[in-house]
């Protein structure tokens, strides 16, 4: 009975994990949240992924929803900035992921089997009416830190986009409010093949 009674509060009940935030609300906001990993492939070389959660009653992340792949048309520009000691704060310019369009959007809220979210998945489905829907976009490069001095062991790799979903209750007008994600990286204690943990799930749905 009781595994019973679980079973069907999973179908009557969600929550959406993701920081603070619960997009159960938006207009045209849609950045939820982002996640980095990193593995060092070279000398001062780092493939680095990035996923970024968008609330699925927002506006496309991506120009051309799955398609947008060239600089301008995904919000893919990582920020390249010193971390510690004496280059903190200095930038070493910037540089760009690229949508992986072989791993598709999808929508990482996960409900009855009768049950369909407002995500559209980028046009691949037919939407349902069940709120939040938050889709997962996956981004992924080499990132070169030839540039920065090789006393400069922390590097900060970061992203800033706009805009954050209306359900972010902790700032005011969250709507108008940036996303700000970064990765930290001590490339002093890096050898090739070291790389960042990985969630073994995506960090989507509690019931």
């Amino acid at each position: 009975m009781k595994h019973t009674f679980t079973a069907l509060l999973k179908c009557l009940f969600i929550g959406v994990f993701f920081t603070i935030l619960n997009p159960m609300v938006s207009n045209a906001s849609h950045v939820t949240g982002a996640e980095w990993t990193y593995k060092a492939v070279g000398p001062n070389l780092y493939e680095v992924t990035l996923i970024i959660y968008r609330d699925a009653a927002g506006i496309q992340l991506c120009a051309n929803c799955q398609t947008g792949t060239s600089p301008g048309t995904c919000p893919t520009s990582v920020s390249i900035t010193g971390g510690g000691g004496s280059c903190n704060g200095t930038s070493f310019g910037t540089q760009t992921l690229n949508y992986v369009s072989s791993e598709p959007v999808v929508d990482v809220v996960e409900l009855c089997a009768n049950v369909s979210t407002i995500s559209r998945n980028c046009n691949t489905r037919t939407p349902g009416t069940f709120q939040p829907g938050t889709e997962r976009y996956i981004f992924r490069g080499n990132i070169s830190l030839d540039t920065v001095p090789t006393s400069c062991c922390q590097v900060t790799l970061s992203i800033n986009v706009c805009c954050r979903n209306n359900a972010v209750t902790t700032i005011t007008n969250p709507s108008s409010q940036n996303l700000y994600s970064m990765l930290t990286i001590n490339r002093c204690l890096n050898s090739i093949g070291n790389r960042s943990p990985r969630f073994a799930l995506p960090p989507d749905v509690l019931f």
